[in-house]
């Protein structure tokens, strides 16, 4: 499919991996966004060298551009780029400045919704994974630190108050102490690792005495931007390296279809350097689509498993996935106070950083390398024996992590896994992608009241039908050629929109073209 962006940009949704009503059986149906979003008219820059302030000041001189933030030290900045101009082409131009290592959208992140196909009953998770086992060996320790990367935490919350140190917000252009959870996710997430447990209220965390360092990068809508994000693991990562006597998990329940995010990367093996241990959910597509930064080096990716130890409906799956744990009817906290059912694989990560705190709790002499591969080595083996794309290793199992980690016996490191390969389609089968181009309006003309969209489209064997869609919504499906669809501009706002027509042939082979025009009344 070839993707060509505008000035309003695509979304690169980051969905809630769960939402939920009080202990009601809730879900949402999820699927992900065909393109990435990302904040029209800013970019992300990583300098080339390391005066980065005198540098710095001669690239916004001669591209004019505005700072918008910069992370000291590291050479990386937001900027906005002057008005008028694509963010791709400005990316383009950018990626030629030789004091420039490379150029990124300001990608925008969500955390990802549960599916509404499946009804569960009751709290099984933590027998399934043997805590109570578990717990006769550690409840944890409060040298051991769980960084929620999310929405905000409630830290009033009646299972959650005392264990909820200072944390940093980084949601907009000013970063502030107020981590408030106004959404619920965060909140679920953090109990589900470390809720106050044997209290005589609420529910159990897996790791009863592990503190909750809440790190805001997603909004209220359950939203963030790239930027918003690599902030908040940077600063997880100094909050490691400034306590040596504590051991940091970094929780990471939101994802989004991998970009060729080195900026992300360069943050995750910034903390990964520091000593922190990085979880992420895998996902909740159902489908093989890899989920960043789940799929990123150094991370520990976590499919879901409801309460028979089978995949998940909602759980996405591939050769990134590292782990399973339960992700199916959790019950956990939410903010206001209250208590949900909640699933998706924002739930299941959350267990498995929860049972990496228990090991943390009773060996800290491990490296998180060790840690990352003891909570394979002694994970339960489901579905095909060894590795498979579906539970990866296996199963979270706490108990037999922490016999092993009493044991004190140090896990050697094993190859990466390498998948069965997809079988190669007989040459029979059309993979061959149609062809589709816009022929009216114009790109970048200018548009009012209603306006004709028109298409044309060919394939080698035949086009099944031609969707249009205005900023990222489906418009209208034509199946039948010339392919038009009309649509009244006089319920959107003044200013740049895309049109995109998505044309898919009878082997569902796809493929796209896509302009930008300018309402202007």
């Amino acid at each position: 499919m070839r993707e060509r962006c505008n000035l309003k940009g695509f979304l690169n949704a980051f969905f809630l991996l769960s939402f939920l009503s009080v202990f009601l059986y809730a879900s949402y149906a999820v699927s992900l966004p065909r393109k990435a979003d990302f904040v029209e008219g800013e970019l992300v820059i990583k300098l080339k060298h390391s005066r980065e302030n005198r540098v710095l000041e001669g690239i916004l001189s001669r591209h004019g551009l505005s700072l918008e933030e910069s992370l000291p030290g590291r050479g990386i900045a937001l900027v906005r780029i002057p008005r008028g101009f694509l963010t791709d082409t400005f990316k383009e131009i950018l990626s030629r400045d030789p004091d420039i290592e490379y150029v990124e959208k300001n990608y925008i992140y969500r955390a990802l919704k549960t599916p509404n196909d499946t009804y569960y009953f009751l709290q099984y998770h933590h027998p399934r994974i043997e805590d109570p086992q578990a717990w006769d060996i550690s409840t944890g320790d409060p040298s051991v630190v769980i960084a929620v990367l999310d929405t905000g935490v409630e830290s009033t919350h009646p299972d959650l108050s005392g264990k909820v140190l200072q944390g940093r917000s980084f949601v907009g252009y000013f970063s502030s102490t107020n981590t408030a959870d106004g959404n619920g996710h965060g909140t679920g997430v953090a109990g589900t690792a470390a809720a106050k447990t044997d209290n005589a209220r609420g529910v159990a965390g897996v790791c009863w005495d592990c503190l909750i360092l809440p790190v805001k990068v997603l909004g209220s809508n359950g939203s963030g931007t790239l930027f918003d994000v690599i902030e908040g693991m940077d600063f997880v990562a100094n909050y490691a390296a400034q306590n040596p006597d504590k051991k940091v998990i970094m929780n990471l329940s939101f994802g989004a279809p991998c970009s060729n995010s080195s900026i992300e990367q360069d943050a995750i093996d910034n903390a990964w350097s520091k000593g922190v241990l990085i979880v992420a959910a895998a996902g909740n597509d159902g489908s093989s689509e890899p989920i960043c930064p789940a799929a990123r080096n150094h991370v520990l990716a976590v499919s879901a498993t409801d309460e028979d130890d089978n995949l998940a409906s909602f759980s996405n799956f591939g050769s990134f996935v590292d782990l399973s744990a339960p992700g199916v009817n959790i019950v956990t906290t939410w903010n206001r106070s209250r208590y949900v059912y909640a699933s998706g694989t924002s739930f299941s990560s959350p267990i498995v950083a929860g049972v990496a705190g228990l090991i943390w709790s009773l060996n800290p002499n491990l490296t998180n390398d060790e840690v990352a591969q003891l909570l394979k080595d002694t994970s339960d083996d489901l579905g095909s024996p060894g590795y498979d794309i579906y539970f990866g290793s296996g199963r979270v199992n706490s108990n037999t992590a922490l016999q092993a980690a009493q044991s004190g016996a140090v896990p050697e490191p094993t190859p990466e896994p390498t998948p069965t390969p997809t079988p190669t389609p007989p040459p029979s089968e059309d993979t061959v992608p149609p062809e589709v181009s816009i022929t009216s309006p114009r790109d970048r003309s200018a548009v009012f009241s209603r306006v004709t969209i028109s298409a044309s489209a060919s394939d080698n064997v035949s086009v099944s039908d031609v969707k249009f869609y205005v900023d990222g919504t489906l418009l209208a499906t034509d199946s039948t050629p010339p392919y038009s669809a009309v649509w009244d501009t006089r319920g959107y706002s003044r200013g740049w929109h895309s049109i995109e027509a998505v044309a898919t042939d009878t082997s569902g082979n796809t493929a796209s073209d896509e302009i930008s025009v300018f309402k202007f009344r």
